[in-house]
């Protein structure tokens, strides 16, 4: 929405009709979800048969993740099909992959590295995937 009192105006049951119509359309369905569990988050938890939750390699935003999971477990929300990707992972970080398992109890299914061209695409507006066709051709 363009602006937070927009949102206010889409409901956790207007979420979920919506994932209902598409998964009657389509063989797959994703969510991008925001961090944290709003009533949006859930609606589209209560929809979900596979998830797969972001992390970075710092300790805190781990231990948040790992917070979210134990919370959905009580409420009854966590999907069957879980795993965890890793976003801006850096080797300097002084963790390694199996350290994040153990910390956020999910297996972790991919790594995705820090990469300084990312920021720097972002910034100028322009698709990764272009910058790096210039730089190749």
């Amino acid at each position: 929405p363009e602006s937070p009192a927009m949102a206010d105006r889409v409901s956790g049951d207007d979420i979920r009709g919506l994932l209902t119509r598409l998964a009657g359309q389509f063989r797959f369905v994703v969510a991008d979800t925001a961090s944290g569990l709003t009533e949006h988050t859930l609606a589209v938890l209560e929809e979900t048969t596979d998830a797969i939750f972001v992390s970075t390699m710092d300790v805190a935003c781990m231990r948040d993740v790992r917070r979210e999971l134990d919370l959905l477990v009580q409420l009854g929300l966590l999907p069957p099909q879980r795993s965890l990707t890793l976003n801006m992972a850096d080797r300097a970080s002084g963790l390694l992959v199996k350290d994040v398992e153990t910390v956020v109890g999910l297996p972790v299914e991919a790594v995705l590295p820090r990469d300084k061209t990312v920021p720097l695409a972002g910034n100028r507006g322009e698709p990764l995937m272009l910058e790096r066709l210039k730089a190749a051709g």
